[in-house]
């Protein structure tokens, strides 16, 4: 029978413990539209850390910015002749018992009609830090004198429709010194909703 000698398996030991040490730390989507708007995940569901940096240790700070591919992405889609306000309820720390790691969120939107969420992502406008929500155009019109008014919505009419999308990101941390291992988590909820300008 073969034996491992000591001093290998004791480091293959700590290094599954600190391979534990930063795991799970991702943020779920609450998604909450108003009628006649389609809200949903697209190729990224989650703002998932992990997949920035596999290992996150104590005295780390991992960002996700809005090039990365583990951006979260969502799609909105509805009337491309109006505006939308966005609102993101973001929490602060991500938690895990009594145990918190900061978080600050950003987003971007892109409203010019792209083909797919790579070339939405290099169209988008960054929203200012700090703010938590935006109005923009469904589908960004060009310069000049409005449009005629759009053809009231009645019977038998379709009208027109859009999809903008909509990037997550953020950066986590530092991780304070001492904290314990395991998945800390949070929900950030979208809540969009036709722009009523009262």
């Amino acid at each position: 029978m073969k034996t491992i000698p000591t001093p290998i398996a004791t480091m293959i030991f700590f290094s599954m413990l600190l391979s534990y040490q930063g795991m799970g730390q991702r943020i779920s989507f609450g998604l909450y539209a108003s009628e006649g708007i389609v809200l949903a995940h697209g190729n990224v569901e989650e703002l998932n850390f992990n997949n920035k940096q596999t290992l996150i240790l104590a005295g780390n700070t991992v960002t996700i910015s809005l090039t990365d591919n583990t951006a979260a992405v969502l799609t909105i889609t509805g009337r491309a002749d109006l505006d939308v306000t966005v609102t993101l309820d973001a929490p602060a720390t991500l938690d895990l018992d009594t145990w918190q790691i900061p978080f600050a969120c950003s987003f971007a939107y892109s409203n010019l009609g792209a083909a797919n969420e790579t070339i939405a992502k290099t169209q988008a406008v960054q929203v200012a830090p700090g703010f938590t929500s935006g109005t923009f155009q469904m589908l960004r019109r060009a310069a000049g004198p409005p449009g005629p008014p759009p053809t009231p919505d009645h019977a038998g009419q379709t009208l027109p429709t859009a999809v903008a999308y909509l990037f997550v990101y953020g950066t986590l941390g530092p991780v304070p010194q001492g904290a314990a291992a395991g998945q800390y988590g949070e929900q950030i909820n979208v809540h969009v909703e036709y722009a009523t300008y009262n």
